[in-house]
């Protein structure tokens, strides 16, 4: 299971991209929120106390959704292809490119809140394989395949706080 979910955005990439970032957000979304949930109660069962591990958003504006659903990604994600570039110079797998790109933002968005690591690392790992998977076709359809589900995974937490 394991398996098809971490090769599904190389094997599906022939689909239309309208399928394919629908595709990429199912998987992204829902398993993000699992990884993070099963940490948070894996913590909490250990008696760790998560309220200060954990990220609190204080999203109160029109602008922070701008922020957060629009500008946010496309920036991150320009980041994300530039990060790819780099580590596809030195290792040749594609699937662990995407690994090492989704370890690196998994680290850099847990620096605020520690257990944000885990559902970030999964976002991640889809994004950058998705933007890889993609990348033949052009840049924008690329940049494309990795933002929109980017933009959707964080919508749905802007929506669900």
């Amino acid at each position: 299971m394991l398996k098809k979910l971490v090769s599904m955005p190389f094997d599906s990439a022939e689909m239309p991209l309208g399928y394919y970032v629908f595709l990429m957000s199912l998987i992204s979304v829902p398993l993000s929120y699992l990884a993070s949930y099963l940490a948070v109660s894996f913590c909490t069962w250990l008696g760790v106390d998560t309220y200060p591990l954990l990220p609190h958003f204080t999203w109160s504006s029109q602008y922070w959704l701008w922020v957060a659903c629009l500008f946010g990604p496309m920036i991150e994600t320009l980041l994300l292809a530039l990060g790819v570039s780099v580590i596809s110079r030195f290792v040749e797998n594609s699937v662990l490119v995407a690994a090492i790109s989704a370890m690196v933002w998994g680290v850099l968005h847990g620096l605020s809140a520690p257990l944000r690591f885990i559902g970030t690392a999964w976002s991640f790992y889809v994004f950058s394989a998705s933007y890889i998977a993609r990348r033949g076709s052009s840049f924008v359809v690329a940049f494309a395949a990795a933002a929109v589900p980017h933009m959707i995974q964080n919508f749905s937490v802007f929506a669900l706080r």
